[in-house]
């Protein structure tokens, strides 16, 4: 542990140890504290005395985390990432959300600059964790304040113990999704989605991450991974819209088509639905029958964006030869 995290250490153990009523205490351990900072912190202890107010809050505390942010990047890409989980699975967690609703405090609290919470918050993460304390619920934490403070590679490795250490809570499960996707894993988005679907399918997220992955060139994973949330949810409209574009992008028109019918049937009636039907239709050389789709999603979004001459009166064909009709 770092001369910082000593520090931490220190002062948290002091704080929790006094009366919470006993102020005088309390400030004698955060002054203690405060001797043991040095290194890059040094210049900092004005500040830092400065944002202690009376109850000697110190959630305001700037840290030097790069320690703790390194081992769990580290933690997560090398061998001992499952030892560790292991480890934690094994070790104490709170019932009385003492250290979760620390942590969260730490991290959550606006008024503070986020680059100094993201800071303080991966330190007390890291003394609590080397400490053995493995609730879930700390990890879930740290990886939402590097999300905020924009480090992806934290937010990614936080929310893959959180998931770790929870394997059955939905809301774990989804925010490794997200936290994949901000750090631009698509294997592990698309893999963390389908295993979170087992808990619970959000349809907004399935659609969300089979659109990053078609940006990405993955468009038959993205239809493996709406396939998949199909099987959960067979008649979801949405789904089946999603899965309609997905087989237009591959080349599948007829498929797609098939999709978009069903999706209909299912009550999704979005114009996004029929423009795609229509080019669709289009791309089978099926005219007539693209432009009523075109029409549909004209009456329901006016600023729908169609093929130039599929909208208007009724298809013409020229007269045959020697007819008396204009």
């Amino acid at each position: 542990m770092t001369t910082s995290l000593v520090a931490l250490a220190l002062f948290l153990s002091s704080a929790r140890a006094a009366d919470p009523a006993d102020e005088a205490e309390e400030a004698a351990a955060f002054q203690l504290a405060l001797t043991h900072l040095s290194g890059p912190l040094a210049p900092l202890a004005p500040e830092i005395v400065a944002r202690a107010d009376s109850e000697n809050n110190v959630f305001a505390l700037t840290v030097d985390a790069m320690d703790a942010i390194q081992w769990l990047v580290a933690l997560h890409e090398g061998r001992d990432w499952k030892k560790q989980v292991k480890a934690a699975r094994a070790a104490p967690v709170v019932g009385d959300d003492t250290y979760a609703n620390l942590l969260d405090g730490v991290c959550s609290d606006p008024a503070v600059r986020v680059d100094i919470r993201w800071g303080f918050c991966a330190a007390v993460w890291h003394s609590m964790t080397t400490g053995g304390i493995a609730d879930w619920r700390l990890h879930a934490i740290l990886s939402r304040t590097a999300g905020a403070y924009g480090d992806p590679e934290v937010a990614f490795a936080g929310a893959v113990m959180a998931r770790e250490l929870n394997p059955h809570d939905a809301d774990s499960a989804y925010q490794l999704v997200n936290y994949a996707l901000y750090a631009h894993r698509m294997p592990e988005a698309a893999a963390a989605t389908v295993a979170a679907m087992g808990l619970r399918v959000d349809e907004d997220v399935v659609v969300r991450v089979a659109t990053a992955l078609v940006q990405q060139a993955q468009t038959p994973v993205a239809l493996e991974v709406v396939a998949r949330a199909l099987v959960l949810r067979p008649e979801s409209g949405r789904l089946l819209m999603t899965r309609g574009t997905l087989l237009v992008e591959s080349g599948d028109a007829a498929a797609a088509i098939v999709a978009f019918g069903l999706a209909e049937e299912h009550g999704y009636a979005g114009a996004d639905l029929y423009l795609a039907w229509g080019n669709a239709l289009v791309t089978l050389d099926r005219p007539a029958e693209a432009r009523e789709e075109f029409r549909k999603a004209v009456a329901i979004d006016p600023a729908a964006t169609v093929p130039e001459g599929m909208v208007g009166g009724p298809e013409r064909h020229p007269p045959p030869p020697g007819s008396d009709v204009p």
